[in-house]
């Protein structure tokens, strides 16, 4: 899923679609830290959390660049929009 996710970031879509994907690493993580509470000794989910953040910090280097001062307002916008946020 994350190779799928950064990969596709490199398309023509629009800054909605790159918020929805930036979403779905923080809906991704929330839950690994979930199973990570729940299973401290699992150093697979370590291993993934690590995998998840490297993915994370390319996308979010990738649309600095993709993304002026402005248009990074406006994808915080669309961010907040995103499901797993709405729980808190």
């Amino acid at each position: 899923m994350i190779a799928s996710v950064v990969l596709t970031s490199c398309g023509s879509g629009g800054m909605e679609s790159d918020a929805q994907k930036m979403c779905d690493f923080t809906c991704e993580s929330q839950e690994l830290s979930k199973e990570m509470i729940a299973n401290p000794t699992d150093l697979s989910l370590s291993s993934k959390a690590f995998e998840i953040g490297n993915a994370l910090n390319a996308f979010v280097k990738e649309m600095e660049v993709k993304y002026d001062e402005d248009e990074r307002k406006e994808f915080a916008l669309y961010f907040l929009k995103c499901d797993c946020l709405q729980s808190y």
